[in-house]
Parts: C-alpha cells; structure tokens; sequence
C-alpha cells in the first residue's frame, strides 16, 4: 500500500496514515464509488507514480544515482507501466508523462520507458480495441480545434478566449 511505502521510506507514521487515508478526503472520489467513473482510477494511478517517486528519492536522498542496467531498465519500465495505464484510463493524465524524465538519466532510460509507456497504453486500451481508430480521431480533433471537445476553429489554443472561460470555470464549477 502507499501508506507502508510511504512510511518505509520516511519512516513518518503520521504521514504514511494521512497518505493511506487520502482518498475520503476527496469529494470526487466519494461521488464516484457510486458508479464507474475514471477519476477514482486516476488517482490510484497518481498515487501509485508518487509511491514509486518517492522510493526513488529516498532511495538517493535528492537524485537516483543507481543506473546499472537492471535497475534503470525496471524503473524505466515500471514509470512505463504506471503512466501507459492512467494515460488508458483518461489523457488528462498526459502532464504526468513528463515526471518520470524527470528522475530517469539518459537517453536508453527514456527510450525504455517510452516503449514501456507505448506498451501499457497498447495493453490497458486492448478492451477497446474495436474502437482505437475512433479514439484516434478524436484526439486528433481536440488537439487540433480550439473549442471544446474537437469543436471549434483550427489551432491549438485561442488565447483570446482564455480570461472568458476562466471566468466562466470559477463561476460555474461548485467544486
């Protein structure tokens, strides 16, 4: 559990059980134990990626220094794992790709975990496999419209629009 590597590798009580307990204290997952929703997941997927972070750290004080092969080819691949399956789950967890670079030295480390990555995305994604093509095109078209889900103008982003919909977010989102 997250909680006994957290406290394994800090060897603080108080917050390994605040770690272990943070999930009732998360509105959106208590709404969502009523119904399959992806975010219960993601935060699993989050929790687990900070666990195995954190035993990176610790394991080092501030930076890995262990890079034999065997060790950086399992960190790589486990990162891999971790970030191909939250990435199944729901693509908001894309920013999170980048922390595991973070910690991973060298070129063959970030190679390893970006087919690692590639492959668990490939695996966790195999129920749907019917519809890869579907979720191709749609996210080729939310990439690639500045309105919401694929809609709008082509481009990136519309910064115009930016203050307006933030607005808009604080105004309208009760949480």
């Amino acid at each position: 559990t997250a909680g006994r590597a957290v406290y394994r590798y800090s060897g603080s009580l108080a917050l390994a059980l605040l770690i272990q307990i943070s999930p009732i204290f998360s509105y959106t997952l208590l709404d969502a134990l009523t119904s399959f929703k992806p975010e219960p997941m993601l935060m699993w997927a989050g929790l687990w990626l900070g666990t195995v972070m954190l035993r990176d750290v610790a394991d080092a004080g501030v930076q890995v220094v262990d890079d034999s092969p065997y060790t950086l080819r399992n960190r790589a691949t486990l990162y891999g794992a971790i970030i191909g399956f939250g990435l199944a789950i729901k693509f908001t967890f894309l920013p999170f790709v980048l922390l595991p670079l973070l910690l991973l030295s060298g070129m063959r480390a970030w190679i390893i975990y970006s087919l690692a990555t590639a492959c668990s995305l490939a695996f966790f994604t195999l129920p749907a496999l019917t519809r890869w093509k579907w979720f191709y095109k749609n996210f080729v078209e939310i990439a690639t419209h500045t309105g919401a889900y694929g809609s709008g103008s082509k481009g990136i982003l519309d910064l115009e629009r930016i203050p307006a919909q933030v607005k808009q977010l604080l105004l309208e989102e009760p949480h």
